[in-house]
């Protein structure tokens, strides 16, 4: 098997997901201490508990067992990738799984996913939803511009 063409670009996005993952955490802990600030405007640091699927969702089943489901099918999705030295395509991967593993403990540990980014009148958010979007935005691009270059 050739050598894994892994960039210096590959290790630092793969850096910037974990990061970001930590990020999330902290920005979690922060949230349920109460803190509540304006950032920018429109744009608050506040709690919110969030009981529903992805965008707030309502859905009639067990959303931790969808989760659970959904996160080990995506670790076999990554490690196929991997495999086939799918870089790009693995990175996108890590950010969702991340992003949904985030979520997901949320969910175990406290029965709801914690947000705490407020865009008044819009949605509320958090890091680990950014890193889900974000790989999936990734995944799409790959698949939509770089596949036509192979």
């Amino acid at each position: 098997m050739a050598a894994w063409p892994i960039t210096k670009t590959h290790t630092t996005l793969c850096l910037t997901v974990v990061c970001l993952f930590m990020i999330d955490r902290v920005l979690k802990i922060i949230s349920l201490s109460g803190v509540k600030r304006e950032l920018v405007n429109g744009l608050w640091f506040i709690l919110s508990q969030n009981s529903n699927a992805a965008f707030s969702l309502k859905l009639n089943f067990n959303l931790v067992v969808l989760s659970a489901t959904v996160i080990t099918l995506a670790i076999f999705w990554l490690y196929r990738s991997l495999r086939q030295q799918k870089i790009i395509e693995a990175i996108a991967i890590t950010a969702l799984i991340l992003g949904a593993l985030s979520n997901f403990y949320d969910r175990i540990l406290y029965g709801v996913v914690i947000d705490y980014f407020d865009l008044r009148y819009f949605t509320i958010f958090n890091v680990a939803d950014v890193l889900i979007v974000g790989g999936a935005g990734l995944f799409l691009w790959r698949e939509l511009f770089q596949k036509k270059a192979e």
